[in-house]
């Protein structure tokens, strides 16, 4: 063990490098008992903290590198052969606690979830005692003790409980740093770059399962010219920006015909960084990508610049001018934790025909409106219509679709007051031919918006209703947001054909005509 760990330290340890020292102790009946220990090469603030009613002690200290044999076992150990760990614990004070136990050695990549303190690939040594000898104070203590390790390190000990009484040492990669935000980040030692067997490695995957992948040679990423990479068009690839202390670049591994592949399914990409058929470093990119293959017929780009109307909240869709557009192929990848809502919380309310859970519910979706707010509602009348409006801040732009009578003198005398003040409200009134609504196909009813992100909500029923009937206000997954909002310009700009087959009438501000 003690040779995989030095030649690890040598390899991929920066010369010079120091370890942060982290313990905790807890106060016992019977004497000071260790609790946990961390050594990282990644940067721990030095710290002492002593309880005031004397339960539990933790401090943090910069130790060298070459400490890093102290805490190793002289030879392998297992269940059956035990190594004897003894801690002692810094700062001045005199703990020590003696137990015997196991030690393991796992890596750990940059997508793990569970990293232990570090952003890093990195090699982990694990010091296992029996959970027998673990000491257990009282909750209220265990939980504050747990706070100012996870306020320290990052870690989680209530989550990872069986980590309670262990030493672990982890030692990061640093040849290499591999992030994944909106854009995976690698930096990297340029030692590492005179190897001949280095790759980047894209791999679409579906809940772990690989869907197929393609490896490009680092050599090859690096000859692409500036004029090359800012031509090419990304919305439908995975760039990588890859940044070395010589000169930074950027590239996109979805820039051959072969990486334009549809691969039905994935909800994640994984990229890895590939030396001599090894793994040395992987993270994953949720991927939410629309790909649309369209032909859309009539409408000149001077006509459709006369036109007004809402903008397209996701993504520039045919749809959001006028014209016909006719979608003959479409590709959606989705994240599914978005879709399903562990990432994001899903709000919703039961509205209990009350009048004060309503108003609660409005308000706090109206917290999350964006720059644009649109609404559908078949039943709106024009008096909740106003209340609707006047509720939402002045900058924000209102467009809103129903079938009831929106020329009335009232709301004229409203939308022209509106717009002296500068105000973007726009409503439109979709009946079917006969002048009903019941061929229309507006049903549902649904408030979209572009706040922090995308986000819509449906409501069970009209606005008119909500206080009087017991319904619900639910928020939509992101991708059947984006469908609402790609189905409500298309009712603003194109031809509707009702129920019978003829079109359907359009009316804005008490002007009524028969889209064709």
């Amino acid at each position: 063990m003690t040779n995989q760990i030095q030649q690890w330290v040598e390899e991929r340890v920066k010369s010079g490098s120091r370890l942060s020292y982290l313990q905790a102790w807890v106060n016992t009946e019977d004497s000071w008992e260790h609790y946990f220990s961390l050594l990282t090469t990644s940067s721990i603030p030095e710290r002492e903290i002593r309880d005031q009613q004397d339960r539990y002690y933790v401090v943090c200290e910069r130790r060298p590198l070459n400490t890093v044999d102290d805490y190793l076992p002289p030879e392998e150990t297992s269940l059956s052969r035990p190594a004897q760990i003894t801690e002692t614990a810094i700062g001045d004070v005199e703990y020590q606690s003696s137990r015997r136990g196991d030690f393991r050695v796992e890596r750990t990549y940059s997508g793990d979830q569970n990293r232990w303190g570090t952003d890093r690939s990195a090699l982990r040594v694990e010091g296992w005692v029996k959970e027998s000898n673990v000491p257990i104070g009282p909750t209220e203590d265990q939980d504050e003790l747990h706070n100012e390790i996870s306020g320290l390190s990052g870690i989680d000990l209530d989550k990872h409980p069986d980590y309670r009484g262990n030493i672990l040492l982890v030692l990061e990669d640093q040849r290499i740093k591999l992030t994944a935000d909106d854009t995976p980040q690698l930096e990297i030692d340029s030692d590492l770059l005179s190897t001949e067997s280095l790759f980047v490695t894209t791999e679409w995957r579906e809940y772990g399962d690989s869907i197929w992948s393609r490896s490009v040679h680092f050599d090859d990423l690096q000859q692409l010219s500036y004029d090359e990479r800012e031509s090419q068009n990304r919305s439908s690839g995975i760039p990588l920006e890859v940044s070395t202390s010589d000169e930074e670049f950027t590239v996109d591994l979805a820039d051959t015909e072969e990486m334009n592949l549809l691969t039905p399914g994935a909800s994640e990409v994984r990229i890895s960084l590939v030396k001599d058929g090894i793994t040395i470093d992987w993270t994953e990119l949720p991927l939410m990508r629309i790909i649309t293959t369209n032909i859309q017929v009539g409408s000149s780009e001077s006509e459709r610049e006369s036109e007004s109307g809402p903008p397209a909240l996701h993504y520039n869709a045919p749809t959001d001018q006028p014209g016909m557009s006719l979608v003959i192929g479409r590709h959606i990848w989705d994240e599914r934790r978005i879709e399903f809502g562990s990432q994001q919380t899903s709000r919703g309310w039961c509205t209990d025909a009350d009048e004060l859970t309503v108003a609660q519910a409005l308000t706090s979706i109206q917290t999350e409106f964006g720059p644009i707010v649109k609404v559908v509602d078949p039943y709106l009348d024009e008096d909740h219509l106003i209340d609707f409006v006047e509720e939402i801040d002045e900058d924000t732009e209102v467009w809103g679709i129903t079938s009831q009578p929106i020329d009335t003198q009232q709301l004229t005398t409203k939308l022209q007051s509106w717009r002296t003040a500068g105000r973007c409200i726009e409503f439109l009134r979709l009946l079917d031919d006969d002048g009903s609504p019941s061929g229309t196909p507006l049903h549902d009813r649904f408030i979209l918006t572009n706040g922090d992100r995308l986000r819509g909500w449906v409501l069970g029923t009209s606005f008119n209703s909500l206080e009087t009937n017991v319904s619900i206000i639910t928020e939509l997954p992101q991708r059947v947001v984006n469908e609402l909002d790609r189905a409500f310009n298309t009712w603003w700009y194109e031809p509707i054909d009702d129920q019978r087959g003829t079109d359907c009438r359009k009316s804005f501000e008490g002007t009524s005509y028969i889209s064709s």
